[in-house]
């Protein structure tokens, strides 16, 4: 059952962004649901005055039926903390689809806390985890929309927070079949949110660039070592996060780096985020490369299973994710371009939604196709930045 997580600091409720826990007043009466938008000049500081918790996604008073008495005594709330001002409207809960496309906010601010000095105001280790739940949640909501999401919902130019986002999706998905323990499986997500922080200079300095100096190479061979550094400087006191981090591009043959670790000396739970961190470098495109297709992706992992990756790790990606994960566009043996919304099994064929019709026109509305039929099988993959234009029907097709 839900409870209280811990008072609430500045950090945790930005302005102009979605919150992304309910907040909750000392006896538990939630004062600001998750995913509401804070824009009231001044709103914050009282809230803080007044004195507000941060409460889990399951808290008792988000998933039970509320009365209206307890509806009053929410709105009551937070008309105190605005002097009497009502304005928090009920309104519907925002889909899976968009609250992860939302988590890509909170991943940018760790990010760029990190990169600043140390605040009191920021307690880091504890607002990275609060993100780390809020992601379990969603997928325990729509694993399938939650993939998707992270997957499409991609801009290439700030594509290291997308990649982020994407390896701590597929993370999680793997890291119950994985054997890891609850605190664990935070640790390894806490972990794939931040694993790339050392990398931003790199990420700036040579964006578009096809080749990276020999300096260069030097600093991304040592960013799982400098990553860690920053998270110590904040803080950061989760030894098994910290291990994450900074072996997550070591791999089994000792061809990895920053230490060339070999075999059992390198943590499984670090082979885990390195090869979720592998997937999502393939598959995401930024301004050096285009991506490639998920399947694709799939196949060279393979390749690498043993020497690479952990074989039984590389299997259970491969039966997760399958050869076309929720998400994948793809194109029909009809001309039809669609996107793949269930992919239950990999002996069962993909759930897939024409976007657009043969002619190549966009569809108002997505159409249910039986890829089991020979005129809509699935014939090949499509990139998502050719099919910019479908981003609000793909959209509602996941609310």
């Amino acid at each position: 059952m839900g409870k209280l997580i811990r008072r609430a600091v500045e950090a945790d409720l930005p302005m102009h962004e979605p919150l992304c826990f309910p907040i909750y007043d000392e006896n538990e009466r939630l004062l600001l649901r998750q995913g509401f938008v804070i824009t009231i000049p001044g709103f914050v500081e009282r809230l803080l005055q007044r004195g507000c918790y941060i409460g889990s996604v399951d808290h008792p008073s988000e998933i039970l039926g509320r009365s209206s008495e307890s509806k009053q005594q929410e709105g009551g709330g937070a008309e105190q903390v605005l002097g009497g001002e009502n304005f928090y409207p009920e309104k519907p809960r925002t889909p899976v689809f968009l609250r992860t496309a939302d988590l890509t906010i909170s991943v940018r601010r760790i990010h760029k806390l990190l990169q600043e000095v140390p605040s009191d105001r920021v307690v880091l280790q504890d607002f990275v985890r609060d993100c780390a739940r809020k992601l379990l949640g969603l997928i325990a909501e729509d694993r399938d929309a939650v993939l998707a999401s992270a997957y499409l919902t991609h801009d290439v130019r700030d594509s290291r927070v997308n990649q982020q986002l994407l390896g701590a999706v597929v993370a999680a998905l793997l890291a119950p079949q994985c054997e890891l323990s609850e605190d664990q499986q935070l640790s390894l997500i806490c972990a794939a949110f931040t694993r790339d922080v050392a990398l931003h200079s790199i990420d700036k300095s040579y964006a578009t660039a096809c080749k990276l100096p020999d300096t260069a190479l030097v600093i991304v061979r040592e960013h799982p070592v400098a990553a860690v550094k920053l998270l110590l400087r904040h803080g950061v006191n989760d030894r098994d996060w910290l291990t994450y981090v900074v072996e997550h591009h070591e791999r089994l043959d000792g061809g990895g780096y920053p230490h060339g670790k070999k075999g059992d000396a390198i943590h499984s739970a670090s082979l885990l985020l390195g090869l979720a961190d592998a997937y999502a470098g393939m598959v995401l495109a930024n301004l050096r490369r285009p991506g490639i297709f998920p399947a694709n992706a799939l196949k060279e992992i393979y390749l690498g299973k043993g020497s690479q990756h952990q074989e039984k790790q590389v299997i259970f990606l491969l039966t997760t994710l399958t050869r076309f994960p929720a998400g994948t566009l793809v194109l029909l043996v009809n001309g039809e371009i669609g996107v793949v919304k269930h992919s239950p099994s990999s002996q069962s064929q993909p759930q897939v939604y024409s976007l657009y019709d043969l002619n190549g026109i966009l569809r108002s509305s997505p159409v249910i196709r039986d890829s089991a039929q020979s005129e809509f099988e699935i014939s090949g993959c499509v990139t998502p930045e050719k099919c910019k234009s479908a981003e609000l029907v793909i959209r509602r097709l996941w609310q």
